[in-house]
């Protein structure tokens, strides 16, 4: 290989950071073919590790689909349009994070950098980035992530 890093499926990433390194794939699926089962705009890899359904295009069922309530700042797991047709505003916070898949994080939040509480479950066996989405606060908040 004279140094180059190995790509045995030729998809432009190295096979050290290719999550699918025997299928060609993007940089910005990591390595992953791209793959849409409900045809929202959202790659199925990517909804899993937010939580939306790749099998429906509208998780939440408010006939907003997922890519376009992410795209305008709402919480696809939250529905923002009412049965009367009325906009329920919801913004989403979207909240990216590395971690090491041998280890064990919590997201905590705090208003005031000194007291912080835990949001959401423990994070486990997730190697690499991804992201996390928010129903926006109704007051600032920090967010921090550990490793307890």
């Amino acid at each position: 290989n004279n140094g180059c890093p190995v790509d045995k499926d030729n998809d432009g990433v190295p096979d050290i950071d290719d999550l699918c390194p025997t299928e060609p794939g993007s940089k910005e699926n990591k390595g992953c073919p791209s793959k849409d089962t409900d045809g929202d705009g959202l790659d199925d890899r990517y909804e899993l590790a937010i939580g939306t359904s790749p099998e429906a295009a509208d998780t939440d069922g408010d006939g907003l689909p997922d890519a376009q309530e992410l795209r305008f700042g709402y919480n696809p797991l939250r529905p923002t349009e009412a049965p009367d047709g009325a906009v329920v505003l919801a913004p989403a916070l979207r909240i990216v994070r590395f971690t090491l898949g041998t280890q064990t994080y919590r997201l905590q939040s705090s208003t005031n950098l000194s007291t912080w509480s835990n949001s959401g479950d423990p994070i486990r066996n997730v190697n690499g980035y991804s992201s996390l989405t928010l129903e926006v606060p109704e007051e600032s908040r920090f967010f921090r992530l550990i490793s307890p």
